[in-house]
């Protein structure tokens, strides 16, 4: 269909509300668990209109939204991004901060060829920037799934064609190279040390490092974690967390972690009142080290914490003190689409983050007396204007 017409058609076609509109928004959306963006509609009210004399306007809807898959997207110009100093920004020096979800499994998913663009459109068209995706796990029993590295011959072809796609769909890519596992710790994922020193150079090798960053362990205190070879897995050059601890531990402090790297990870799952921790707690980490931190795992939803509320609060403090935040969830496990509860508060979590101009970041920071909230925080710059972030019980 690449054609003057249709092209025509695509840029310029307006789309009014209407019964056929209504029946292709509700089906996408059942097909593919997002709405349908104004060119994907353009797109079947093409076909509806031109495509084959066969088809017969609205008792056909159905058979196009299963037809026709969700069209890939165009390669944006995705900018670079770096450390400017406890913050991060794009190369270009406008202020970023890190708007993540879990996808631990999302690899996993495309190295055994399924598609995983739905995903994609449904975390990009969210609002979420960033992806936190595993690389080395034998997890299926946590609900996550698997990943050995050895039993993929084609394993780095795939990591650059994954990186590549994210790209394409507008997405940072957080990837960790190390997740052990409870009471076998790494016997099921790597042979020896020599494997996964391996993996760790594999990593640096094939990952763009302006658009990706690198943790090298998830919760690198825990036992499952012990065999890692920490003396000989060394700071790469690109944006990179020396690892996680666990919930509310500061990274640096907990073995086997000797210093922090470029910058740092911090945990607050299943905290008492852990969505005021998630940027002040952060915060704190960040100004004693003097690098971006970020809390990149925090209580899951929908299951831990159902609400939109605190969704909303601990991705605003977040935007306002620290670097960045990741919304955790069941889905995100296992890299599955949000529906119900869950996507209600993955959208919550976007609002908050987004509720915050960037430009405060580097205000002045200030707690105040919270009245009937939990928490209430602001950073006041120069010029003596101010951003607050409430924080609600």
């Amino acid at each position: 269909m690449a054609n003057v017409w249709y092209d025509h058609w695509i840029a310029t076609q307006p789309v009014r509300d209407s019964a056929i509109v209504r029946d292709l928004r509700r089906l996408h959306l059942a097909e593919w668990g997002v709405e349908p963006n104004e060119g994907q509609l353009r797109h079947y009210l093409y076909r509806l209109a031109f495509e084959d004399e066969t088809w017969h306007g609205r008792e056909d809807v159905a058979r196009i939204i299963e037809r026709q898959a969700v069209p890939e997207p165009p390669a944006p110009d995705l900018p670079g991004v770096r450390v400017a100093g406890q913050l991060f920004e794009q190369v270009d020096g406008t202020p970023w901060t890190m708007i993540q979800c879990s996808d631990f499994h999302l690899l996993g998913r495309w190295i055994r060829g399924e598609d995983i663009q739905p995903i994609l459109q449904q975390r990009r068209d969210g609002g979420f920037n960033t992806l936190r995706v595993w690389t080395a796990y034998d997890l299926e029993d946590a609900g996550i799934g698997r990943l050995i590295p050895s039993e993929h011959s084609d394993y780095d072809t795939r990591l650059v064609e994954f990186l590549s796609l994210c790209a394409q769909w507008g997405l940072y890519i957080e990837l960790t190279a190390f997740t052990g596992r409870m009471h076998s710790a790494y016997t099921t994922i790597f042979q020896n040390d020599d494997a996964m020193l391996a993996h760790w150079a594999r990593l640096q090798s094939v990952a763009p490092p302006e658009t990706t960053l690198l943790e090298l362990v998830n919760e690198g205190d825990h036992e499952a974690n012990f065999q890692i070879p920490w003396d000989s897995l060394g700071r790469p050059a690109h944006i990179a967390s020396h690892g996680s601890a666990r919930a509310d531990l500061w990274p640096p402090r907990a073995p086997p972690f000797a210093s922090p790297w470029g910058f740092s990870s911090y945990h607050t799952n299943d905290l008492p009142e852990w969505w005021r921790k998630v940027g002040h707690n952060a915060m704190e980490i960040a100004d004693h080290y003097g690098i971006p931190v970020s809390a990149n795992e925090n209580t899951r939803f929908p299951d831990r914490d159902d609400s939109p509320a605190h969704a909303y609060d601990a991705a605003a403090g977040a935007a306002l003190l620290c670097a960045g935040a990741c919304f955790h969830s069941v889905g995100g496990k296992r890299s599955a689409l949000w529906t119900g509860r869950e996507l209600e508060c993955a959208q919550a979590w976007v609002a908050g983050a987004r509720s915050v101009p960037l430009a405060f970041q580097r205000g002045s920071y200030q707690r105040h007396e919270p009245g009937e909230f939990l928490r209430v925080y602001s950073r006041t710059l120069p010029d003596g204007r101010a951003w607050t972030v409430r924080i609600r019980r």
